[in-house]
């Protein structure tokens, strides 16, 4: 109940010029909505959060200087992906919580198990 008063009151504040007239009850329900609450639905947002992540640190830091083959190049052949996986990984961390406070625990569940993905292949990186 308290989240739904929060969803309203932010949804009230900041979300006034919606086009479509939408009734804010029936807005807060659809975000709450566990219906998309899904393990693989998660787990696929879990893979694909970090790649976003990696892309738009690129463009915020790099897309100056360097195409994204050269940066691949540079950051593989000075081995430094696995802190870039490690940084891009933090996208996955919004997107837990955001989910958590959503009540969609089997998405969230999804996006651990693609985190624990990453973390497999982060090891793998720096030891072998």
């Amino acid at each position: 109940m308290e989240r739904e008063k929060l969803l309203s009151l932010f949804v009230k504040k900041y979300l006034k010029h919606f086009q479509n007239k939408m009734d804010i009850k029936t807005f807060v329900s659809k975000i709450t909505d566990t219906h998309n609450d899904s393990f693989w639905m998660g787990f696929i947002i879990g893979i694909v959060a970090p790649i976003i992540g990696f892309l738009l640190y690129f463009l915020g830091q790099f897309s100056h200087k360097f195409l994204l083959s050269d940066f691949w190049e540079f950051i593989v052949k000075v081995k430094l992906l696995s802190p870039l996986i490690s940084l891009s990984l933090l996208l996955n961390l919004a997107v837990f919580f955001i989910f958590i406070w959503l009540q969609w625990d089997k998405a969230a569940k999804g996006i651990l198990m693609g985190t624990f993905f990453y973390g497999a292949i982060i090891i793998y990186l720096k030891f072998f």
